[in-house]
């Protein structure tokens, strides 16, 4: 047997046919957790401020909350394992690990704090938030509040617990329990301890404390000395907790549970062989206990249930489409083994009866109900849509990968150089004159099919030829009969261009590789083993070059398989399915318009949305009307000049958009535009100020000056220019009040005289002297600079001083600051060779200008 087999790790675990049905969250783009729920890292502690708030932490800096419904992941902002967790309140959370991680929760957040130490933290406990205690290497460190300091004459642990802050009890290596009274530290290592490590610690009462370790190891302390308990198993003991001093609970591995109840301590059925780290409950009847593989239990007062579903190790994953896929593996369960599948149908993961003890290793079909599964002793196992029943494969070796062209054409390779053939009716031997162990297979035609192991051999229709490696592969995926990739051991990744040659390909890793697919040549995905923050190896190949993708999984991925490169799936060990989804960005093109001929039209994709948040680009297309030529149609918000019509009627553009994530395409939306004919009859789409008044007019800011026409030559007066202003600033369907006489020379009946008194009640005039208004006066750029700056800053605003902009307006000039403050602001360049011209009437033309300006039409 080849040394590669080492990779293929197998967890004790209980596998039964009444596996729990479990719904998947939708998932946001990235690797998210299918099985188990709410992840499946190893958990080493659990703790919580009540039966609705329960905290569990881990491998890979896992924290993950439960709130008397369901379990979810939280944040944690560190790959570090994380070793204890201990809650004063729901908003005082404290979580302690590796490399002097400390961790705190306000409630909301989990935030790094300043531990002063480098060394592997295991518990922690306390009696307040400002009264914390931690166990660390070589000492106990102590929060107050404010900051952590390590304790003097305090040595490290590997558990603590304690009935007050002057009753602290720790556990640790070389049989040390040391005490804490409030003041000084004492040590002892008592004769009953006949075991190394002591791991666990718990009390209810300084007089009443239980220890556990190696080797089911328990022993009790009085407020005297400690004896011996008997436990009635040999496991080694993670963990201890209880209610009260005849209710407690010891858990460690092989899945242990151990009941004591005042007399005795008797094993619980668990139901899981997966090793137990932590426990903690909130009261006799609400316990859980949660470890490896991100095993979680819970106690109602009667017996243990699973929380997170099976922990089994798969092997291999297919699918016939994203709503039908099939997961295999299988557990070592003392000396028998049992294979497990399940299938999921795009909401549910569920078990199916396999009808096998055998561990299943590949899986691959023709359709949905003609799909094949192969394991160990030659297993091999066909589904017609509604059972699994075993074939005759007429061999004994283990079959490792399975794969065909068609129902008719199938291939499965395995142990010793097998290969085998299966034409419809029945499998058989194809001699390979290896054997070495195959363990993957994929093909681009029945002439050509590629196997890949300690060798590599390759099917021309007639015979396989061979190619030793020096490098083991464990799976082979490829686009075409020139375009092949195998991966393997040491990071391998080689790719095969149709020749007899391999080309190694640069992966940046130097683990295991076990399996590859791909969605097309510039998508191609590879899981493997641990990296070196101790976590599952996902690469990715853009068809340029290979880059890592953080998986979140503290142990090894087996197989990976996608309906597409946005639907991915990947199985591994501990029960692990991983999902990769990339949500299809969603695409609006805005709302349709009518622009005047002419005029600069502005499209609009600011509404567009991608729910995985990702950099997206923009394409817009004209679909129909007369050519345009849109500018920067990449940008959200393209525009393009509206064609002239030359008297013609309305003419409608259409313009599609799409989106791209770089991976997913949107489907595309649509807007119309409709251009119509120009205004009035006196401002053509060639004139100077044609576009700002289309503006002003399309917001019925103006309706002109009668007889469609505009005007634009003539001066506006104060009356109008009330108008323009208060329409500007609250829309063209306001309404303003009616006049009651304010201004002298503005009776009650003057037609804009409800606009005038608006005006002067925001505050933007006083009128012009003696109580008058001067409503027939033309407007002065002066005076409009003030005007336009109050309307948008505010009655109250004053300019910043005066430096001598324009030639004509000289330092000190009444309206200066508020001339050049306009210039500033981009809203006018003056009337030409650097002057203003303050004292000139402003004309309707230019009253365009500064409203579409200084408003932003």
């Amino acid at each position: 047997m080849k040394p590669i087999l080492m990779c293929l790790v197998r967890w004790i675990g209980l596998v039964t046919t009444s596996l729990i049905v479990f719904s998947i969250p939708l998932a946001a783009k990235g690797w998210e957790w299918q099985n188990p729920l709410p992840q499946g890292n190893t958990l080493r502690s659990v703790c919580g401020s009540s039966a609705a708030d329960v905290f569990a932490v881990g491998d890979g800096g896992s924290i993950i909350h439960y709130n008397g419904t369901a379990w979810s992941i939280m944040a944690s902002g560190t790959t570090n394992r994380l070793n204890g967790v201990w809650a004063s309140s729901a908003s005082d959370v404290f979580a302690v690990g590796v490399s002097g991680t400390i961790l705190h929760f306000d409630g909301t957040n989990w935030s790094a704090m300043t531990s002063g130490t480098t060394e592997w933290l295991s518990s922690v406990w306390g009696t307040s938030a400002t009264d914390v205690f931690v166990t660390a290497g070589t000492a106990i460190l102590h929060y107050d509040g404010t900051a952590w300091t390590a304790m003097e004459g305090s040595r490290g642990a590997n558990d603590i617990w304690g009935s007050s802050g002057n009753d602290i009890f720790t556990v640790g290596n070389l049989r040390v329990i040391s005490h804490y009274d409030g003041g000084t530290w004492t040590s002892t290592t008592p004769d009953i301890f006949n075991t190394n490590p002591i791991t666990a610690v718990w009390g209810a009462s300084g007089n009443d404390v239980f220890a556990a370790g190696p080797g089911a190891s328990i022993s009790h302390y009085n407020g005297t000395s400690w004896s011996y308990m008997a436990s009635g198993t040999t496991e080694t003991l993670q963990a201890l907790w209880g209610s009260s001093g005849t209710n407690v609970y010891a858990t460690g591995s092989n899945g242990k549970i151990l009941h004591y109840n005042g007399i005795s301590w008797r094993s619980e059925n668990s139901g899981t062989a997966s090793t137990l780290y932590g426990v903690w409950g909130s009261s006799a009847d609400d316990v859980f206990a949660v470890g490896q593989n991100g095993t979680i239990l819970h106690y109602g007062g009667s017996v243990w249930s699973a929380m997170s579903g099976t922990t089994v190790g798969f092997y291999g994953v297919w699918g016939s489409s994203a709503n039908d896929v099939f997961a295999v593996g299988g557990v070592w369960n003392g000396a028998s083994q049992e294979g497990t599948i399940l299938h999921y149908d795009g909401s549910n993961w569920s078990a199916m009866t396999s009808g096998t003890t055998r561990t299943l290793f590949g899986i691959w079909g023709a359709s949905g109900n003609d799909v094949f599964a192969v394991g160990d002793e030659g297993t091999i196992l066909h589904y017609n849509g509604a059972a699994w029943t075993p074939m005759a494969s007429g061999t004994f070796n283990w079959l490792r990968a399975v794969w065909g062209r068609s129902a008719n054409d199938v291939y499965a390779v395995g142990g010793n150089g097998t290969i085998l053939h299966y034409d419809g009716t029945a499998w058989s031997v194809m001699p390979t004159g290896t054997t070495d162990w195959f363990y993957g297979v994929w093909g681009s035609s029945s002439n050509d099919v590629v196997v890949v192991g300690g060798s590599i051999a390759r099917y021309d229709g007639n015979q396989w030829w061979t190619l030793d490696t020096s490098q083991g592969c464990t799976s082979v995926w490829g686009t075409s009969s020139n375009d092949v990739f195998a991966v393997g051991t040491g990071g391998t990744i080689m790719h095969n261009d149709g020749g007899i040659s391999w080309t190694s390909m640069n992966t940046g890793t130097e683990t295991t590789l076990h399996g590859i697919w791909g969605s097309s040549a510039s998508d191609i995905f590879a899981v493997g083993g641990l990296t070196l923050d101790g976590l599952a190896t996902i690469l990715h190949y853009d068809g340029t070059a290979w880059s890592p993708m953080a998986s979140g999984k503290n142990g090894e991925l087996f197989s990976i398989w996608g309906s597409s490169g946005s639907d991915v799936f990947c199985v591994g060990d501990g029960g692990t399915i991983l999902h990769y989804a990339n949500r299809r960005p969603l695409a609006a093109a805005g709302v349709d318009q009518i622009v005047k001929e002419g005029v600069t039209a502005t499209l609009d994709g600011s509404g567009c949305s991608d729910a995985d948040a990702d950099t997206l680009t923009y394409a817009w297309l004209q679909t129909s009307g007369p050519s345009v030529t849109l500018n920067d149609p990449a940008s959200a918000i393209p525009t393009f000049a509206a064609p002239l019509l030359e008297g013609g009627s309305n003419i409608v553009l259409e313009f599609e958009l799409t989106l791209s994530d770089g991976t997913v395409t949107s489907a595309p939306d649509r807007v119309l535009v409709t251009v119509t004919p120009h205004t009035f009859t006196d401002v053509l789409p060639y004139h100077i100020f044609y576009a700002f008044i289309e503006k002003i007019a399309v917001r019925s800011i103006t309706a002109g000056c009668g007889t469609g026409n505009y005007c634009p030559d003539q001066p506006v007066t104060r009356a109008q220019m009330a108008i323009f202003l208060e329409k500007a600033i609250r829309g063209s369907d306001f309404s303003p009040s009616p006049a009651i006489g304010v201004f002298g020379d503005v009776p009650p009946t003057h037609w804009a005289g409800g606009w005038i008194e608006r005006l002067a009640a925001d505050g933007i005039t006083a009128g012009c002297g003696d109580g008058n208004f001067c409503p027939d006066l033309a407007v002065t750029r002066s005076q409009m600079a003030v005007f336009l700056l109050k309307a948008t800053h505010g009655s109250s605003y004053a300019p910043p001083g005066q430096t001598g902009v324009f030639s004509d307006v000289p330092i000190g000039h009444w309206a200066g600051a508020w001339i050049e403050q306009l210039a500033n602001e981009g809203i006018t360049v003056g009337c030409g060779s650097g002057t203003f011209c303050p004292d000139a009437p402003v004309t309707r033309g230019q009253m365009a200008v500064f409203l579409t300006k200084t408003f932003g039409f």
